[in-house]
Parts: C-alpha cells; sequence; structure tokens
C-alpha cells in the first residue's frame, strides 16, 4: 500500500492544499471570524449546527488521535457535510408538504397560502432551518414546499420543525420528511395530523414515537429531547406520498368535495343471514393447475431481468387472451431469490388445453427451459384444525363465504394488509383470532400466507365494499381490538390487485386507507396525500 510519501508529487501538493485549506477555515472559524471556502459560510460557533464537540473530542480520545489540528479538522468537516446537500454523505433533510394549485374563490390556492406561511416562519424562526424553503411543481397540479432541516438524525429539532409547521398551517393531511441518498429519496420520518411521529427504521420498516409531552424532557433552551422508544414498536410502511395516477384518477377525493357515501345507519355487514364456509381454498375440489416459469432476477446491461421481460410479456398474454387462464397470473419470489410466475388453467384434467395454454407462453416469452404443470392439492386437515404453519403445499390458505369469495377480481372489495415478518407463531394467533371476525361477519374473507412461502407472512383481511369507507374503518378498528398489532394498517383495493399493481412488478404508493396506531383514519386525496377523515 503506497504511503503519502509515495505519492506522486501533483497528488501529494493537491492533498496538502486541501489539509491547509481546512486547517485555514477552521481556524478562521475558530476565532470568530467569517470565510466563504466552496460557496459554504463557516461560523464563529459549532453549536448552530448540532455538533457535539465535547462527544467528538472524546472519541478523538479514545482513537488516540491527539493532535488538536485533526480535531478541528474533524469539526471542519463535519460541518461541510451537515451544510453541503449536494454530497453523498449529507445530514440534510426536509419536510414535504404536497399543496393544490387549483384557485379557489379568492383568487388564490393551497399553494400560494402555504408558501405565504411557510416563508414567514423561516423569516421569524431562520433558526428552526438549514435554509431558505424552495418548491417545485409536479403534474397534476401540484406544488411540492420543502423545508430543510440540517440534521436528519436529530430528531428532537426535525419534530420541533414539524410542530412548528403545523402550528401556522392548516395541512390536514400526513407530512413526510425525506433525505436524499445516492439519487434515491429515502423517508426518515412521518408526521400526522393527530400528532403521532414515526421514525424509520429502514426503507419499509417504521417506529412509532409518541410526540406526547410527557414522553419528552425539555432541555433549558426550550428544546425537547426524546425518551427511550420501546423497540417492540414498529411499523410497516409500504406506502407512502404518491400513489400511482391510475388510482388517483378512478378515485378522485378532495378534501372539500369528499362526501361521505355511507352513514352509520345504513352501514351494512354481511352478519349471520348469509352461509358462512370455512374454505381453506378457492374450492377444495378446484381442479385448478398452473405452468410455472422460473425465473431469474438477476439485471442485464439494459437495466431489466428476465422475470421482468416475462412477467410483461405474460400480463399482455392474459390482456389478450384472458380465455386462457383461469384467473391471473400469480407470482411469488422462492426461498433461492428466484422469481416464480405460475399461469392457470381451470381444469388439470383437460390435456389438450393445457397443452394449447403452454404453447402460446412459448410464443410470446424466450423461456428456453422445460415448464412444469403443477395440480392444485387438497389439505387433508379438517378445516378447523388449519394454522398457515401447518400448510407447506400451497402458498396461501383461505376462509370465505358464499356471498364474497377471496378472488382479486372481485374488484368492489378491498383488504387490510398485515405484514408479520417471519413469526409463525404470532401468524397462527393472529390467523386464530381474526376468525371471529370473519364468524362474526365484520369480515367477509380472511387469507394468509403458509410456511410454503414464508418470505411473505400476510394476512389479508377483507371486506366487501372498498367504497364503504365506514365498513372499512369498523373493520380495522375490530382488527385492532382482537390482536396487538403495533403497525400502521394499510388498506388495499382489489381493482388495484386486478391490474397487477404489486411491489414485485415495481408498482408503489397503492393503498387507498391507511389506519394508524392511534386510531387515525386516513384516505388519499386526489393528490396523492393522506387526509385524515
Amino acid at each position: 500500500m503506497a504511503s503519502h510519501k509515495d505519492k506522486p508529487a501533483e497528488e501529494k501538493n493537491d492533498s496538502q492544499s486541501e489539509d491547509n485549506e481546512s486547517n485555514k477555515n477552521f481556524q478562521s472559524l475558530q476565532s470568530g471570524e467569517k470565510t466563504e471556502s466552496k460557496g459554504i459560510i463557516a461560523d464563529s460557533t459549532t453549536k448552530s449546527i448540532g455538533i457535539d464537540e465535547v462527544q467528538l473530542r472524546q472519541q478523538a480520545q479514545v482513537s488516540s488521535i491527539s493532535s488538536e489540528d485533526q480535531v478541528s479538522r474533524m469539526l471542519y468537516r463535519l460541518k461541510k457535510r451537515r451544510l453541503n446537500d449536494k454530497r453523498e454523505c449529507s445530514l440534510e433533510g426536509n419536510w414535504t408538504l404536497i399543496c393544490s394549485r387549483e384557485i379557489n374563490d379568492s383568487g388564490t390556492s393551497q399553494a400560494d397560502e402555504i408558501l405565504k406561511y411557510i416563508l414567514e416562519l423561516y423569516e421569524t424562526r431562520k433558526d428552526l432551518f438549514s435554509r431558505a424553503p424552495y418548491f417545485f411543481k409536479m403534474d397534476g397540479g401540484k406544488l411540492v414546499v420543502c423545508c430543510c432541516t440540517q440534521d436528519y438524525e436529530d430528531k428532537s429539532h426535525v419534530l420541533k420543525v414539524v410542530k412548528a409547521i403545523r402550528d401556522i398551517v392548516d395541512y390536514p393531511y400526513v407530512m413526510y420528511y425525506n433525505r436524499k441518498l445516492m439519487d434515491k429519496i429515502n423517508s426518515c420520518y412521518m408526521h400526522t395530523p393527530n400528532d403521532e411521529f414515526y421514525i424509520s427504521v429502514n426503507e419499509r420498516i417504521k417506529r412509532p414515537m409518541e410526540a406526547s409531552k410527557d414522553k419528552f424532557t425539555e432541555n433549558n433552551d426550550g428544546s425537547m429531547i426524546a425518551d427511550e422508544v420501546a423497540e417492540n414498536y414498529v411499523l410497516k410502511l409500504d406506502d407512502l406520498e404518491i400513489e400511482d395516477p391510475k388510482m388517483s384518477d378512478e378515485n378522485p377525493v378532495s378534501g372539500s368535495s369528499f362526501k361521505p357515501k355511507y352513514s352509520e345507519d345504513n352501514c351494512s355487514f354481511r352478519r349471520s343471514t348469509h352461509k358462512r364456509q370455512n374454505r381453506t381454498f378457492d374450492n377444495e375440489t378446484s381442479l385448478d393447475g398452473n405452468w410455472t416459469l422460473i425465473c431469474s432476477t438477476e439485471v442485464d446491461s439494459c437495466g431489466k431481468s428476465q422475470a421482468d421481460q416475462i412477467s410483461a410479456a405474460i400480463q399482455e398474454l392474459h390482456e389478450s387472451r384472458a380465455d386462457l387462464f383461469a384467473k391471473l397470473p400469480y407470482y411469488h419470489k422462492k426461498r433461492d431469490g428466484a422469481f416464480a410466475i405460475c399461469c392457470y388453467t381451470p381444469d388439470y384434467k383437460d390435456k389438450d388445453f393445457a397443452l394449447e395454454v403452454a404453447k402460446a407462453i412459448r410464443e410470446v416469452v424466450d423461456y428456453p427451459y422445460l415448464m412444469y404443470y403443477h395440480k392444485r392439492k387438497a389439505i387433508s386437515l379438517s378445516n378447523n384444525e388449519i394454522l398457515p404453519s401447518q400448510v407447506t403445499d400451497h402458498p396461501y390458505i383461505y376462509l370465505q363465504d358464499d356471498d364474497f369469495q377471496v378472488d382479486e377480481s372481485m374488484q368492489d372489495g378491498g383488504k387490510w394488509m398485515l405484514f408479520i415478518n417471519r413469526d409463525f407463531q404470532k401468524l397462527d394467533h393472529y390467523w386464530t383470532c381474526l376468525k371471529t371476525l370473519f364468524n362474526e361477519g365484520t369480515l367477509v374473507g380472511l387469507k394468509a400466507s403458509t410456511a410454503s412461502n414464508p418470505d411473505s407472512g400476510v394476512i389479508n383481511c377483507y371486506t366487501g365494499d372498498s367504497g364503504n369507507w365506514v365498513e372499512v374503518k369498523k373493520a380495522a378498528v375490530a382488527i385492532r381490538d382482537v390482536i396487538d398489532y403495533p403497525f400502521i394498517m394499510y388498506y388495499k383495493t382489489n381493482e388495484a390487485s386486478a391490474q397487477g399493481q404489486y411491489r414485485e412488478k415495481g408498482y408503489k404508493l397503492i393503498s387507498r386507507y391507511m389506519f394508524t396506531i392511534k386510531g387515525g383514519f386516513y384516505e388519499k386525496d386526489k393528490y396523492g396525500r393522506w387526509e385524515w377523515i
């Protein structure tokens, strides 16, 4: 390994000049002067940007960094990192408000009013922001306002900023705190109108953080420090800010024009007047079978995988030749990382028809491998004894009544999705508890992944009419009453599933309703915002 002395003269000079520049700038910072270097202005204090100098010096002491110049350079570079949003290592993030640009009767828009108040807040409380708020326009008549803070890791300051924004702006929607990393926008926090604050654990998992005052300790300077948050509170955030345009067009719901389609009195549930069946599958004597294509998920030079190309071709075939299929093609990931595509036919005994389907598939996809046809198997256990963890030869088990079949093509219905991460004991417990809601008529169907599909870990709780938000909400409340589910719940319509809108196919943000841990019920409006109803 080449040492510093072995570097070429030109490279060595550049390195030395950079170190000298860091020393010079930080020395000016220590002496109270202001100097501009590469577009960054150094203050006379590190406190304003949240740098804990004492902690940094302790770390330096542990790391055997004894030179005061080295510590000074570390402080200066940390300040550059927190202020320079153009670098991938920037700590800057922003609260995002999605506003409507539609002109109201007074000649202004929601975007104009919110932007006006945000700029006024910036002028009076510049200590809250790392720079002036900015905005940009989006398609669909939307304007996005971004309020930046200097350090996304400073949770108490991030919460302080969003509270200040909500104090001056009437914004009855969920707000997200985003950070740009490697050309990708990551959501770090979520705040709801009823003061629920959620912290991201990773890209898809978040945990709630109590925002009530008794959960915080107030410092002398007025800032709020969060107490320790219980690790067992975790929420799965599948859907964030903006929905697929198709869903927004088909379900336009604005805050001002929305009127309940149903009331508490005329909300109908399927009670004991209907016969109920504890079916394990769509039909235990089903003759369904499927051709299975195992595809690679490795991305080629064009940015697509074999799974992407084949699934797109199969989808087109289904749209043009629906008579060949008994139901929508089914997609799932296998344990080894491969991608399986299942094409169903109505009768595995009809060999000629199964052969016709296989030939049609071969004509539209380049699949130089053997294809196997699998017929559906029945379960030998009685329905009352079956638990998801006991099923190893089918990816899902079902409960459904005579009037409602757990079929994604039933576009009037929808489901609350409960995610359980590789915990079969909890999956079985949830399934057992939720069966009582099915038997009472609160839910019209249940569907759970099984031991043959351990990576899925999901239970779908079906309601009969996704447009009846009263019924949908009552089902959500009932679910939380019978199980201790410490996650945010999301509701997806069967229409979205019938259109093939799945995460595995690249779709995101497709839920219609959201139900928080504290009972906040939200619906997506036509601008893709979660509105509290």
